[in-house]
């Protein structure tokens, strides 16, 4: 982790590291930027809003003031207070170098320099600015914190810590000498070959207490002798099987330390190139959702460059696809979706007018598991802990489906409101009842979440809270809100070709297919069926137009199945349909 000093100038090396590596890749997430140079999350943060405000000008001019006669120590401490202007001012840089000059020459504390930054932003004249006025009081605004204490930074002096460890092991419960003299005298017998049992025996007799070690000794003497022998190994095969299942567990969530209190999320940097989409820096429109086709992106094709952005984002056009939706980040994140489901669109536009009392409300109630639910990819998780800040939300989840939702470790995850790029609203209808989903798109991850509940404005009030944060964090702009892209022209097929997951409107559905339906193949009537795999890859590849599907009724697919003959493929013969199948 990199160490900071809030006097120390060293911290503009590091901000011109960074200037350099997003003129190197701009598309470089706040994620990426935390792995590349060893950030805390908060810091990784405040570099990336930095590197927007404080130009190369701006900086030398800072370097030339710690050089002077009467040298002015601009620390970091004091940079991160001019984060605040992003989003507020009409002219950034101006009002930086605003501030950078009041501060300079009149040496201004960092709490003046707050001060200074709340008058500009309220559109005041510098000229009638008092340093010595009373510091407004602060609103529940989400800015960047006026108290912040940055993580690593001002470390105690060791004589303070030698005083303070002292302070504790004066209050802490001192264990008896009595108890460690018992335990140590047992477990030297025990290694010299003197058998404990009989002194336990007499002890028993006389109705004397055991020590906790002595109890340990009847038990496993116990255990390992008699009938009870079988019981004991029965034990143990039962308390191998636990600890196979803890480390597979531990393995299937990925690496992590083994108390979890952190977890490395950050994927490899990827060995090719994709084309990436440019975030819209406008206010978007009220949603209006669209359910998307994504297309393959071919990763030999070359970055296109940035265009301006439109002064209000639109809906993806169907065969258009978001950023970071790769087909493999996409069948993940439908696999959060139950089987026999139909999506459909949830037309919503998040509560722009919400307080941050009220989302920090809304995100507290993720923990509560009979009202949401939380995914990483197929698995199913229950949240324990939120906490919200002005940079990310850190969470901390654990297994929620068998004997992890009693033995798995808890796994952190940090999300930055920065890296975030969409959210997909959509209503799933499964087997009669209605669920209802969000997940988000965050940039650089290869694994999706998502969080599904049972009512419509629980999602509706998870999203506006969602969307307050990520406002705040992104300079007041939302992101896009629309519905889950489809693959496979609307439909998810399970191992044996039949159709467990639909599209409401999308070309499958309207083709006339249904959940339960079997897709046989395309364009002709094959004498054997091809597999899941080639299906895929065939829907997936068709071309705009009309096209013929062969497909199989769910009866007709179970009187093919029962005329089968065993150990030959080729007799299983339902008979199939044909339909038209148009293709956006």
């Amino acid at each position: 982790m990199a160490k900071f000093s809030s006097e120390s100038m060293d911290w503009l090396d590091k901000l011109e590291a960074v200037n350099a590596a997003y003129k190197a890749n701009p598309t470089l997430s706040q994620t990426g930027l935390a792995a590349k140079f060893g950030f805390s999350p908060a810091n990784a943060s405040y570099y990336s809003s930095l590197h927007q405000c404080l130009d190369q000008t701006a900086i030398e001019k800072i370097r030339l003031a710690a050089k002077g006669d009467k040298a002015a120590n601009f620390s970091f401490n004091n940079a991160v207070c001019l984060i605040a202007l992003k989003g507020k001012v009409a002219d950034l840089p101006g009002a930086v170098h605003t501030v950078l000059d009041q501060t300079l020459s009149q040496g201004l504390a960092t709490q003046q320099i707050k001060s200074l930054v709340e008058w500009i932003k309220d559109g005041k004249p510098v000229a009638e600015f008092d340093p010595n006025q009373k510091p407004p009081q602060p609103t529940s605004s989400p800015s960047l914190p006026t108290e912040t204490k940055l993580q690593d930074t001002n470390p105690e002096p060791e004589d303070v810590k030698d005083k303070e460890l002292e302070k504790e092991k004066d209050s802490s419960p001192k264990t008896p000498e009595k108890t460690k003299t018992k335990s140590t005298t047992l477990f030297w017998s025990v290694l010299a070959g003197v058998s404990p049992i009989s002194k336990v025996k007499t002890k028993l007799e006389k109705e004397e207490s055991l020590s906790l070690g002595e109890k340990l000794l009847v038990l496993v003497y116990t255990i390992t002798k008699g009938p009870a022998r079988l019981v004991g190994m029965a034990l143990f095969l039962v308390f191998l099987i636990i600890v196979a299942w803890f480390g597979w567990a531990i393995y299937q969530q990925g690496y992590h330390s083994l108390n979890g209190t952190e977890t490395k999320l950050y994927p490899e940097p990827a060995k090719t190139q994709e084309v990436v989409v440019p975030v819209p820096t406008t206010q978007p429109t009220p949603m209006v959702s669209h359910t998307n086709k994504v297309v393959r992106v071919s990763k030999k094709t070359k970055p296109q460059p940035t265009q301006p952005a439109p002064q209000a984002w639109q809906p993806p056009q169907p065969g258009s696809a978001l950023v970071d939706e790769t087909q493999s980040y996409l069948e993940r994140e439908i696999a959060s979706v139950p089987s026999n489901s139909r999506i459909k669109d949830f037309p919503f536009g998040p509560d722009t007018s919400m307080k941050k009392d009220e989302a920090d409300r809304c995100l507290a109630d993720l923990p509560i598991f009979k009202k949401y639910s939380f995914w990483r990819g197929n698995e199913r998780n229950k949240v324990i802990t939120v906490v919200p800040s002005p940079t990310l939300l850190t969470l901390t989840y654990r297994n929620a489906d068998g004997l992890g939702s009693l033995l798995g470790t808890a796994t952190k995850l940090d999300i930055y409101w920065g890296d975030v790029r969409a959210i997909h609203c959509n209503a799933i209808e499964t087997k009669g009842d209605m669920l209802y989903q969000c997940s988000l798109v965050v940039a650089d991850w290869k694994i999706p979440i998502a969080f599904q509940c049972a009512s419509a404005g629980d999602l509706e009030r998870l999203v506006s809270a969602l969307e307050f944060w990520i406002k705040s964090a992104q300079g007041d702009k939302l992101v896009p809100v629309n519905g889950l892209p489809y693959l496979y022209q609307g439909l998810t097929l399970d191992d044996e070709g039949l159709v467990i997951v639909l599209w409401a409107n999308g070309p499958a559905d309207k083709a006339g297919l249904r959940l339960g339906d079997g897709v046989w193949s395309l364009g002709q009537d094959l004498r054997r069926y091809p597999g899941k795999s080639d299906l895929e890859t065939e829907l997936e590849a068709l071309t705009p137009g009309e096209h013929s599907l062969f497909m199989v009724t769910p009866e007709a697919w179970r009187k093919g199945q029962e005329d089968r003959l065993a150990g030959q493929p080729e007799s299983f013969q339902p008979i199939r349909q044909r339909i038209k199948l148009v293709t956006p």
